[in-house]
C-alpha cells in the first residue's frame, strides 16, 4: 500500500526479517491475518515466507537456506521459539522443526539435504556447536549421530541411503569428522572401542545388518575392515591374547561364535589357538610353553579362570589344571617339568609369587615346599630322595638361596627358622626327637646348639626381653616352664625378670622406669593386660602398672605424684595418648577428664588435688601450649573452653571447686582468669550483650546468679547491667539510652519480659523499661519527659508503634490516646500536661499529619474536631474549658 516499507530514518527496509522485527519491536508482538498473536519465530518466519513469496535477508538477498533463514532469525531474536512460544535450546530440534514445517531441510546454496548426517554436521559448523534436547552441547560425534537417529527413524548416509550397519555408521562419522568421538568428546583412537559402541546401539551390526553376537567375529570383521586391530591408546594389538583380554575387561564377558559366554579364560585362550592357528604373547611371538600361557592370561586378567568359570587362586591348581588339559606340563623350553619342586620354582619365577589353595600369596619357600608336599604325597630332595627329616628341610634352604619365612623375609635368626618349622609340623622336636613344649626350654636349647641366640635382624640377643617377645611374636604365645601360656605380656616381663635377676631393654641396659616397661609394648604389637586381654590404652597401661608396681617411676626412676605429669610423659614418649578404645586422644581436654575420671580425681605438679575444672584446664594450658578440643582443633575461644568443660563435666567448678551454676558468672570468670573474653574466632568481645548472646545460644538458655534459666531477654540485660557496671552494644560503646537497649530485641529475635512472654507491643516495651529503669531516656540518655516524644521516638526506630497486641497502630491519634489512658495525662514537648484537645489534635505538626483510625490522613479540620469530640465526650479549648458552641467549635 505504501509502495515500500522505510525504517525508524527512512531508509527503505530490504529485508523481510528487519520489517518484521521492527514491527515486531513497535508494535508489541506479531499478529497474523485472524488475529492471534504469534508466539513462534519460526511460524513468523514460515508466514513471511508464504505471503511474500520469498524470505529475505538483511540486505535483501533472497534466504534459500532454511538452516540459514533459522540462524538469522536466532541471532536477531535472541533466541529461536517453537511453535508454541517455547525456547527452542536444542540445534537438533530447531533443524527437525524447520525439516517438518518445509517438507525438506535445505543447506546454504539452498540444495535439499537428504543426509540426516550432513545436516548435523552444517548445522555443527553454523552454531559452533551440536545441542540436544536440553540444550546441552553434544560433544560425542556418535552421540550425534544416534540422536538424529531415533528423531528420525533412521540414519543416512552422504547419498541419502539409509545406514543399516552401526560399524558403518561409525566410519562414515569417522571419514566426515576427522576422528571419531565417544560419549565425553575425548576422540576414539582404538577400533575395539569403536566396536564396543554397541553398547549405545543396542546392538552391534555387521556390514549387513545382521547383529553379531560373538565378540571375536566382532573384532575380526573390524580387522578385516581397518586393517589392523588398535587397542585403546590407538597403539596397533599384535598379541591375540591381548586382543581377546581387551574385550573382556571392556565388554564384561567373553562370547564364541554362538554367543556363548565364555567363562574360562583357559578355553578362551585354546578357542582363539584354534581360531588364530597360534597363540601369540604380548609381543607377537608364537607361545609354545603351555605354563607360559597360562601365566600371561593370569597376568593380565588379574585372575584365571578354570573350565567352569570359577577362580584359580592357587598357581599350583593352575598348573596341575594346564597338566591334565594339556597331557604334561611344559617348561620354558617345552621340555616336561618331572620334578614337583621345580614345577613351584618356576612357577613362582614366572608369576612373582606362589599362591596357596586360598590365593594367598607364598612368600615362604618353607611353606611352598610344604604345600607342593601335600599335594604330591611327599616332599623330595634334589636326588629325589624323601625328606622325612624337619631339620633337613629346613637346611632346604641352602638350595632357594635363603630361607624365607611367612611374610617373605629372608631368616637370618636361627630362632625364627626353628619356630616357623614348629608352626608347620606341628610340633617342635630336639635332637633326640623329643617334643619341645616350653617356648623358653626351646630357645635355650637353640642357644646351646647356634653358639648364641639371634634376632629377626641376625643380630645376637642381648635383651631377655626382647628374647621372650621374639618368640611371642613367632609362635602366636609364650609358654613358661610348664608348657602353659602366658596371655598377660606384663607376667611374662615379671617372669624373665624373676629368672634373669633384672629386666633388661633392648641394649641390655637394666630397666628401673616402670613407664619404660610399659613403652616396650611397641615390641609386641599391643600391650596384654592380666586376662590377656589387649591393653589399647596408654592411660590403662600405665595404672595396671601402677596398681602392680605400687607407684608409677619416670624415666629415670623417680616416683611420679602428678597425674598430669604422668600423661605428659606418656604423650611425649608414645607420640600420641590413647584413650580406652585405643582411639588417638587429640584433645588435651578429654586427656584431663579421663585421667579425671579414672583417678578418681585430677593432681597437679605437686600432687595437689585440683578442685577447679577451670585450673585444670590452665595448668593443661599452660603445660601443652595451647588447649585443644575433642578433634584436636586449638581452642582459640575462652568461651568455647568453658562450654566444652561444662559440656563435660555436667558442671563447671570455680577456684574454690564451688559449682559454677550460672552462665553469666562462668563467662565472668574466665574474663577475670584470661584477662579478656573471647568468641569463636578468638577475636575479643567487647559486647556485654553480645557474650550473654553468645552463652545463650550455645548454652541452649541463660541462667543467672542462682542457676534458674534467664527466660527475659530484659533482664538478661539488666543483670549484665548491675554486674558490669554498665551495657555495652555491639563496639563495646557503652549504652546510655534505655530505649536503645530495648530496641536491642532485633539481636534476640523478639523482646521478652519478665516471664519469658514475647512483648509484641512496642508501647508496652517501653513501659516495662520505664517502670523498671526509673525513667525513660532517650538516644542521649536525657530523660524524656514528653509521652508524645517518647512514642515518636519509638516510631522513628522500630518503623511502626504497635499496640498491646502487637498489631500496628497507624492512626497518631489512637497512639496519642493510648499513651494517654496508660500514663493519667497526655504530656506535651516540654512535659507540661496537655488539658486542651485541641492542642492535642493540633500535634499533628510533630507527627507530619494527622491521622484517623485507619491510618488515612485528616484534611479536614471539622472532621479531626468531629473524631476528637466522640472519643473524648467533649472539646474543650486552649484552657481546658469545654467548648459547648458548635459554632466556636468549627471556627
Amino acid at each position: 500500500n505504501c509502495g515500500e516499507m522505510k525504517g525508524k530514518n527512512g531508509i527503505p527496509i530490504k529485508s523481510t526479517l528487519t520489517m518484521v522485527l521492527l514491527l515486531y519491536s513497535n508494535c508489541g508482538e506479531m499478529k497474523s491475518k485472524k488475529g492471534i498473536p504469534i508466539k513462534s519465530t519460526l511460524t513468523m518466519a514460515l508466514l513471511l515466507y508464504s505471503n511474500c513469496g520469498e524470505m529475505k535477508g538483511k540486505n535483501g538477498i533472497p534466504i534459500k537456506s532454511t538452516l540459514t533463514k533459522a540462524l538469522l532469525l536466532y541471532s536477531n531474536c535472541g533466541e529461536m521459539k517453537g511453535k508454541n512460544g517455547i525456547p527452542i535450546k536444542s540445534t537438533l530440534t530447531m533443524a527437525l522443526l524447520l525439516y517438518s514445517n518445509c517438507g525438506e531441510m535445505k543447506g546454504k546454496n539452498g540444495i535439499p539435504i537428504k543426509s540426516t548426517l550432513t545436516m548435523a554436521l552444517l548445522l555443527y559448523s553454523n552454531c559452533g556447536e551440536m545441542k540436544g534436547k536440553n540444550g546441552i552441547p553434544i560433544k560425542s560425534t556418535l552421540t550425534m549421530a544416534l540422536l538424529l537417529y531415533s528423531n528420525c527413524g533412521e540414519m543416512k548416509g552422504k547419498n541419502g541411503i539409509p545406514i543399516k550397519s552401526t560399524l558403518t555408521m561409525a566410519l562414515l562419522l569417522h571419514s566426515n569428522c576427522g576422528e571419531m568421538k565417544g560419549k565425553n568428546g575425548i576422540p576414539i583412537k582404538s577400533t575395539l572401542t569403536m566396536a564396543l559402541l554397541y553398547s549405545n546401539c543396542g546392538e552391534m551390526k555387521g556390514k549387513n545388518g545382521i547383529p553379531i553376537k560373538s565378540t571375536l567375529t566382532m573384532v575380526l570383521l573390524l580387522y578385516s575392515n581397518c586393517g589392523e586391530m588398535k587397542g585403546k591408546n590407538g597403539i596397533p594389538i599384535k598379541s591375540t591374547l591381548t586382543m581377546v583380554l581387551l574385550l573382556y575387561s571392556n565388554c564384561g564377558e567373553m562370547k564364541g561364535k554362538n554367543g556363548i559366554p565364555i567363562k574360562s579364560t583357559l578355553t578362551m585362550a585354546l578357542l582363539l589357538y584354534s581360531n588364530c592357528g597360534e597363540m601369540k604373547g604380548k609381543n607377537g611371538i608364537p607361545i609354545k610353553s603351555t605354563l607360559t600361557m597360562a601365566l600371561l592370561l593370569y597376568s593380565n586378567c588379574g585372575e584365571m579362570k578354570g573350565k567352569n568359570g570359577i577362580l584359580i587362586k592357587s598357581t599350583l591348581t593352575m598348573a596341575l589344571l594346564l597338566y591334565s588339559n594339556c597331557g604334561e606340563m611344559k617348561g620354558k623350553n617345552g621340555i616336561p617339568i618331572k620334578s614337583t619342586l621345580t614345577m613351584a620354582l618356576l612357577l613362582y619365577s614366572n608369576c612373582g609369587e606362589m599362591k596357596g589353595k586360598n590365593g594367598i600369596p607364598i612368600k615362604s619357600t618353607l611353606t611352598k615346599a610344604l604345600l607342593l608336599y601335600s599335594n604330591c604325597g611327599e616332599m623330595k630332595g634334589k636326588n629325589g630322595i624323601p625328606i622325612k627329616s624337619t631339620l633337613t628341610l629346613a637346611l632346604l634352604y641352602s638350595n632357594c638361596g635363603e630361607m624365607k619365612g611367612k611374610n617373605g623375609i629372608p631368616i637370618k635368626s636361627t630362632l625364627t627358622m626353628a619356630l616357623l618349622l614348629y608352626s608347620n609340623c606341628g610340633e617342635m622336636k630336639g635332637k633326640n626327637g623329643i617334643p619341645i613344649k616350653s617356648t623358653l626350654t626351646m630357645a635355650l636349647l637353640l642357644y646351646s646348639n647356634c653358639g648364641e641366640m639371634k634376632g629377626k635382624n641376625g643380630i645376637p640377643i642381648k635383651s631377655t626381653l626382647t628374647m621372650a617377645l621374639l618368640l611371642y611374636s613367632n609362635c602366636g604365645e609364650m609358654k613358661g616352664k610348664n608348657g602353659i601360656p602366658i596371655k598377660s605380656t606384663l607376667t611374662m616381663a615379671l617372669l624373665l625378670y624373676s629368672n634373669c635377676g633384672e629386666m633388661k631393654g633392648k641394649n641390655g641396659i637394666p630397666i628401673k622406669s616402670t613407664l619404660t616397661m610399659a613403652l616396650l609394648y611397641s615390641n609386641c604389637g599391643e600391650m596384654k593386660g592380666k586376662n590377656g586381654i589387649p591393653i589399647k590404652s596408654t592411660l590403662t597401661m600405665v595404672l595396671l602398672l601402677y596398681s602392680n608396681c605400687g607407684e608409677m617411676k619416670g624415666k629415670n626412676g623417680i616416683p611420679i605424684k602428678s597425674t598430669l605429669t604422668m600423661a605428659l610423659l606418656l604423650y611425649s614418649n608414645c607420640g600420641e595418648m590413647k584413650g580406652k578404645n585405643g582411639i588417638p586422644i587429640k584433645s588435651t581436654l578429654t586427656m584431663a577428664l579421663l585421667l579425671y575420671s579414672n583417678c578418681g580425681e585430677m593432681k597437679g605438679k605437686n600432687g595437689i588435688l585440683i578442685k577447679s575444672t577451670l585450673t585444670m584446664v590452665l595448668l593443661l594450658y599452660s603445660n601443652c601450649g595451647e588447649m585443644k578440643g575433642k578433634n584436636g582443633i586449638p581452642i582459640k575461644s575462652t568461651l568455647t573452653m568453658a562450654l566444652l568443660l561444662y559440656s563435660n563435666c555436667g558442671e563447671m567448678k570455680g577456684k574454690n571447686g564451688i559449682p559454677v551454676k550460672s552462665t553469666l558468672t562462668m563467662a565472668l570468670l574466665l574474663y577475670s582468669n584470661c584477662g579478656e573474653m573471647k568468641g569463636k574466632n578468638s577475636i575479643p568481645i567487647k559486647s556485654t550483650l553480645t557474650m550473654a548472646l553468645l552463652l545463650y545460644s550455645n548454652c541452649g538458655e541463660m541462667k543467672g546468679k542462682n542457676g534458674i534459666p534467664i527466660k527475659s531477654t530484659l533482664t538478661m540485660a539488666l543483670l549484665l547491667y548491675s554486674n558490669c557496671g554498665e551495657m555495652k552494644g555491639k563496639n563495646g560503646i557503652p549504652i546510655k539510652s534505655t530505649l536503645t537497649m530495648a530496641l536491642l530485641y532485633s539481636n534476640c529475635g523478639e523482646m521478652k519480659g519478665k516471664n519469658g512472654i514475647p512483648i509484641k507491643s512496642t508501647l508496652t516495651m517501653v513501659l516495662l523499661l520505664y517502670s523498671n529503669c526509673g525513667e525513660m531516656k532517650g538516644k542521649n540518655g536525657i530523660p524524656i519527659k514528653s509521652t508524645l516524644t517518647m512514642a515518636l521516638l519509638l516510631y522513628s526506630n522500630c518503623g511502626e508503634m504497635k499496640g498491646k497486641n502487637g498489631i500496628p497502630i497507624k492512626s497518631t491519634l489512637t497512639m496519642a490516646l493510648l499513651f494517654y489512658s496508660n500514663c493519667g495525662e497526655m504530656k506535651g514537648k516540654n512535659g507540661i500536661p496537655i488539658k486542651s484537645t485541641l492542642t492535642m489534635a493540633l500535634l499533628y505538626s510533630n507527627c507530619g499529619e494527622m491521622k484517623g483510625k485507619n491510618g488515612i490522613p485528616i484534611k479536614s479540620t471539622l472532621t479531626m474536631a468531629l473524631l476528637l469530640y466522640s472519643n473524648c465526650g467533649e472539646m474543650k479549648g486552649k484552657n481546658g474549658i469545654p467548648i459547648k458552641s458548635t459554632l466556636t467549635m468549627a471556627y
